[in-house]
């Protein structure tokens, strides 16, 4: 028969467990939303029987952590590629800036210009003004 001594410790045992319990479920759901955050656990087992071979309750296990191994594997695999990517993306910024194609003044319309130039000087091949637009748009091109 158990003492109420006994008693009183497995009770004890058991809120400091399930306050241990309630601890580690708020800390999850305060960081739910923080970057990189993996949630944790708290796990229980049987505490050992006493000499008499009566039951003292349960008792809390160290916390762990809960990730899938596979998908961190992964993550770390994959993270130096985010960086190739963010380089290509910028590059290719750099690159849509140079051609500039959605404001109109991009290499398209200036390639234009300058067959447009090189049409009219052919159709008047003595004219100064023809061979002085085609200067013109071509130090445009070549910028």
């Amino acid at each position: 028969m158990p003492s109420l001594n006994s008693s009183l410790n497995m009770g004890q045992r058991a809120l400091s467990m399930n306050q241990r319990a309630m601890h580690t479920s708020g800390h999850n759901i305060a960081n739910q939303q923080t970057e990189g955050f993996s949630r944790q656990q708290v796990t229980t087992q049987s505490a050992s029987a006493d000499p008499l071979g009566l039951g003292r309750g349960a008792e809390a296990q160290p916390t762990t952590r809960v990730f899938d191994h596979f998908v961190q594997k992964k993550i770390l695999q994959e993270n130096p590629r985010t960086g190739v990517f963010h380089t290509r993306e910028d590059y290719l910024n750099k690159i849509e800036m140079l051609l500039n194609e959605l404001e109109g003044n991009g290499l398209n319309q200036a390639m234009n210009d300058y067959w447009n130039a090189w049409s009219q000087l052919s159709s008047q091949p003595e004219s100064d003004a023809a061979r002085a637009q085609l200067r013109e748009v071509g130090d445009v091109l070549a910028r």
